[in-house]
């Protein structure tokens, strides 16, 4: 009646757009301020889109079935647009790499969480089929650095 719906419609739409489109590149996995940011460019520089209003705007997808989803990562948010359920040991790797910034190795995963070198890249094997990680093999200490893609897409 208030016409409040349709916003929340339209800015569904907007974000599954957004969210299609850097399917790619961030393997399904958006964070929330790059969102926010494409948000803006779309609609203009006066938009006031703030995150609850992300937020409610993909509940309303809910009843489609959609996938979308929030996650919530340490400090850090993100919309994942792919219908998927991270195992407990992806999920452990995904929010020990937010909280180095993005990037993981098995060394350092391997001093914080004991996880035998199998476990590690079979967690990591996961995420690359995926393409929610990135491998960087050529690193000063020869040994590959792995980076959360989303987290590597720039505002």
């Amino acid at each position: 009646m208030l016409g409040i719906g349709d916003f929340y419609y339209e800015l569904a739409v907007q974000v599954v757009e957004i969210c299609f489109s850097m399917r790619a590149e961030t393997g399904g996995l958006l964070e929330m301020s790059v969102l926010l940011s494409k948000l803006k460019k779309m609609r203009g520089t006066e938009s006031q889109i703030i995150e609850e209003d992300v937020e409610r705007s993909i509940r309303t997808l809910e009843p489609l079935g959609s996938g979308y989803e929030i996650i919530k990562m340490n400090t850090r948010t993100f919309i994942q647009s792919v219908p998927r359920e991270f195992s407990q040991d992806q999920g452990n790797l995904l929010r020990k790499a937010s909280e180095r910034g993005g990037k993981v190795n098995f060394q350092v995963f391997e001093s914080l969480n004991n996880w035998t070198r199998e476990r590690f890249e079979n967690t990591i094997e996961s995420l690359l089929s995926e393409g929610l990680i990135w491998v960087d093999s050529k690193t000063k200490s020869g040994q590959a650095d792995y980076w959360i893609a989303s987290f590597s897409v720039s505002i």
